[in-house]
């Protein structure tokens, strides 16, 4: 399929469908934010998070994540995988 052509469905949709948070690792950071955006515009409580957001930024989006307020998680293959990013998601995913 080529971008645009609708492949991010294939994983959104499955994943909203369900009564838990979806951890989504996308490819391209500039997808990422559009999807984010597309999603938020529709109501769904969603972040993203990737390696150029600041500390306050990536505070505000691990607080959502333990407290619930996200549903649908999207993080950029790119991040170095060190913590906070693993640990509190497994913390929220739990």
């Amino acid at each position: 399929m080529p971008i645009g052509g609708g492949e991010s469905l294939c994983h959104q949709i499955p994943a909203l469908m369900r009564n838990e948070m979806a951890i989504i690792v996308s490819p391209l950071i500039a997808l990422m934010h559009n999807q984010v955006v597309a999603l938020r515009e529709m109501g769904v409580r969603t972040a993203y998070l990737h390696s150029s957001f600041s500390q306050s930024e990536t505070s505000v989006i691990e607080r959502n994540l333990l407290t619930g307020g996200i549903r649908s998680y999207s993080m950029s293959h790119q991040q170095d995988g060190s913590p906070p990013d693993f640990c509190i998601l497994s913390s929220a995913h739990s």
